[in-house]
């Protein structure tokens, strides 16, 4: 509560002069600012532990495809950078190899082609989707279609 409280602190400070003031002493209205903060804090802690669930699912999903050989070596390294290590890798960034783990999984690789082909490779496997300015995502979204409802279905009822 005390970062809500912190985020929203020229509220609070009304709210708090409010209930000594204007309502003398009546905390109601002050409770119910920090019941909406309670419920915004809550919210933001199951959006995380929901997020961190959906990477995971997505990675035990990616290393069956993995295990099925439907991606390289190469292609699953790139997935774990970019998923489990929050890295922010365009493709551009694949053409240059500087990342050193970029340089270490392409060491091997002469051409820009074989990186094509691992991009092609993880996109029509759903796993990556490249945004119009070239950065690679990983498509944990992909994981909804094994849950059978929506991000937003799971939302604490406000």
């Amino acid at each position: 509560m005390a970062n809500f409280f912190y985020r929203h602190r020229e509220e609070y400070v009304r709210q708090l002069n409010a209930a000594r003031f204007e309502y003398n002493g009546n905390l109601t209205e002050f409770v119910k600012f920090s019941l909406g903060g309670f419920v915004q804090e809550i919210q933001g802690v199951q959006d995380e532990i929901l997020d961190f669930i959906r990477k995971n699912l997505f990675m035990s999903y990616a290393r069956e495809i993995y295990s099925q050989d439907q991606i390289n070596e190469r292609a699953f390294a790139l997935l774990t950078l970019i998923t489990e290590y929050n890295e922010v890798m365009t493709v551009q960034n694949l053409k240059e190899r500087k990342h050193p783990i970029i340089k270490g999984i392409y060491q091997d690789i002469k051409t820009y082609k074989t990186i094509r082909r691992d991009l092609e490779i993880m996109e029509k496997a759903k796993l990556i989707v490249i945004t119009p300015e070239g950065a690679l995502k990983p498509n944990v979204s992909i994981m909804d279609q094994f849950q059978g409802k929506s991000k937003e279905s799971t939302r604490v009822a406000r």
